[in-house]
């Protein structure tokens, strides 16, 4: 059973907060790991997806898609995952279901063999079956800084009752 994905195009879609991805000491002295510029928050119609840019690229491409529904729930898990509750139950990641959704966060450190530092990421992935501006499988790999602010713009979003 091969399904077709479902299609996203979130080039039109409503930015509901932007903010410049902020990187550790260690981190900007092995620049390969630091190619993200901005974060974004989309959403339109039942739609919310997590978008980047790059440095010398304007644009926001989506890197993750999801139903409005599993946005509080992310904004839980996300919590937890930056409050060490990976290292805490000793698992790799948490994850949930909403819908068709199949939300992943995990966290990752390793030393890349071309880089000085260690390289700390928080990452957001969704199982489902989606195809996010041309890209079929989507994944937000970000800075720990990066992910706190991403949390926070969340609250913000859920305080305001914007999503």
């Amino acid at each position: 059973m091969n399904e077709e994905p479902e299609i996203v195009d979130s080039t039109n879609m409503e930015i509901l907060s932007e903010f410049s991805v902020e990187y550790d000491e260690e981190e900007i002295a092995s620049p390969s790991s630091t190619n993200i510029k901005k974060c974004f928050i989309k959403a339109f119609d039942g739609w919310v997806v997590f978008a980047t840019n790059s440095k010398g690229l304007d644009e926001a491409i989506g890197n993750v898609a999801f139903e409005r529904g599993s946005f509080k729930q992310l904004s839980q898990e996300l919590e937890a995952v930056l409050s060490g509750k990976l290292y805490e139950e000793k698992i790799d990641a948490l994850t949930f279901q909403n819908g068709k959704d199949e939300m992943i966060i995990s966290a990752t450190s390793n030393l890349p063999l071309n880089q000085f530092a260690w390289v700390n990421r928080v990452n957001i992935s969704n199982l489902r079956h989606i195809e996010l501006d041309d890209i079929e499988y989507g994944e937000m790999s970000l800075p720990v800084k990066a992910a706190r602010q991403l949390h926070q713009e969340m609250k913000r979003l859920i305080a305001e009752e914007k999503i």
